[in-house]
């Protein structure tokens, strides 16, 4: 299976730590999918040229992620400052995504390659929406998170395949509002919908039917960073084998149980720069 992420990375700088991850929703899902049998995986964005921009790549190439169309822009890569409070991430501060405001640009031989895919995944911070229609064959997955606004949702929607949504907080009548209003404005009546609710667990929605998956019980949380992206992750490459949603959705529990055990969004992490620290 061939599967590529665009738009957004990500360097989570933990203060309490005084260490340094790699995280992104693009870049985590084009980690995490390494993870999984017989997956290639390749990252398209844009990268700083600094010292960020030195660990991320490194990271890349032991993962073995392809990124070989990703730009080295002038400026900085994208960070954040975190602290973790009893296992979950407090978002401090961040450069709200650093090149990544220059746009993503795909030459027409990053395009090829995109569509040789069997999944390609876009997310809400990724800046790379104008791609969505030049993308032919592959399932397209697109992570609105917690979603902005409504219009956002319409002007993307009828070329996603699986819309992943973020509503931990959110009652049952909000989630089956949305999901209503999600199928009443796509042409796409194949449409999937992932909704992660963190220790609520999650359910997808299609074809009138709603599937519900508990969260997996754990012994003890480490860190909740990249939690959802690592069950986008397993539930996407899962449902592309087995095109079972409910075996998709047990799958993604269990992967992102593990995954809230490890530091970070995929561990990886190293000493942060001083620089960031103050």
């Amino acid at each position: 299976m061939k599967v590529a992420a665009i738009g957004d990375n990500v360097v989570d700088i933990y203060l309490d730590q005084q260490r340094m991850y790699l995280g992104g929703n693009a870049l985590n899902f084009a980690n995490f999918a390494t993870e999984f049998p017989d997956v290639q995986s390749m990252y398209i964005g844009n990268f700083g040229n600094d010292e960020l921009s030195v660990y991320i790549q490194q990271v890349l190439s032991n993962l073995s992620v392809d990124y070989q169309f990703s730009r080295i822009l002038k400026g900085e890569s994208g960070y954040s400052k975190v602290t973790l409070q009893n296992g979950d991430r407090v978002f401090v501060t961040s450069n709200r995504g650093g090149v990544l405001k220059k746009g993503i640009k795909l030459s027409e031989q990053a395009l090829e390659r995109i569509n040789q895919c069997d999944l390609v995944h876009f997310n809400i911070n990724g800046n790379a929406d104008d791609y969505l229609s030049k993308v032919q064959g592959p399932k397209i997955i697109y992570d609105y998170s917690d979603f902005s606004s409504l219009e956002h949702i319409q002007q993307t929607i009828n070329q996603v395949d699986i819309a992943c949504f973020s509503m931990g907080d959110a009652d049952e009548e909000k989630i089956q509002h949305l999901i209503n209003e999600l199928h009443k404005l796509t042409t796409n009546k194949q449409l999937v919908i992932l909704i992660t609710r963190g220790n609520h667990g999650a359910l997808a929605s299609a074809a009138g039917e709603i599937y519900q998956q508990d969260a997996i019980a754990v012994d003890s949380v480490k860190d909740t960073m990249g939690a959802g992206d690592a069950f986008i992750t397993a539930f996407s490459i899962n449902l592309k084998r087995v095109e079972s949603i409910p075996q998709a959705l047990k799958a993604a529990g269990n992967y992102s149980a593990k995954q809230i055990q490890r530091n970070g969004s995929f561990d990886h992490g190293v000493a942060a720069p001083s620089r960031f620290l103050q």
